[in-house]
């Protein structure tokens, strides 16, 4: 098995559009240590993460920040997509900040709550759904996020809002306490 997995600043282009990009499996109990920064995603199914369960929840240590997302032929396949597989309990506990979505969703369907998913000043546009969650609500927490006309499900939501495209400034500027944030962005102008 491999662990300790970085990318940053690559591209990830699925040829195909409607498989799955890249997955990884994991050894149950044992974290991935997988870090994708500042990257670049052209495709359906970009990182499938197949947690294997265990007889207790863990971390399973995945974190993707500041990258810039494209969903390609088929919106409805999530760009981050997490899973399980086995039998015993899940982990969970991936944390995706600072990106954004363009015609693209994540999805997460591991059931945990003692380390939930965490998706963090996010940026979701042009796609009916911005987040697919468990049946379990508490396993995904969604904060500081803006989704304009687009729909969150089964997740914990806070500071975060919906509100269609002309609303993005000025949901930016109400949840940012009157101050304008930038919108994130993988590379430095």
């Amino acid at each position: 098995q491999c662990r300790y997995w970085t990318f940053t600043k690559c591209t990830f282009v699925n040829a195909a559009f409607t498989n799955s990009g890249y997955t990884f499996t994991n050894t149950a109990g044992t974290p991935f240590d997988l870090t994708v920064s500042k990257c670049i995603f052209a495709c359906g199914y970009g990182l499938w993460i197949r947690n294997t369960k265990h007889s207790a929840s863990y971390d399973i240590g995945v974190n993707i920040s500041d990258c810039l997302c494209y969903g390609i032929n088929n919106a409805s396949q999530p760009v981050f997509y997490f899973d399980s597989t086995g039998s015993g309990t899940d982990g969970n506990g991936a944390k995706i900040f600072n990106c954004t979505l363009h015609g693209t969703s994540i999805s997460n369907q591991l059931t945990s709550t003692t380390t939930p998913l965490q998706v963090t000043n996010c940026l979701g546009v042009l796609a009916s759904t911005f987040f697919v969650g468990s049946a379990t609500s508490a396993a995904s927490v969604i904060t500081n996020c803006r989704y304009p006309n687009s729909s969150v499900s089964n997740a914990t939501v806070t500071n975060s809002s919906s509100l269609g495209v002309i609303g993005l400034d000025f949901s930016q500027s109400m949840l940012g306490a009157s101050i304008g944030m930038p919108i994130p962005s993988p590379y430095d102008n």
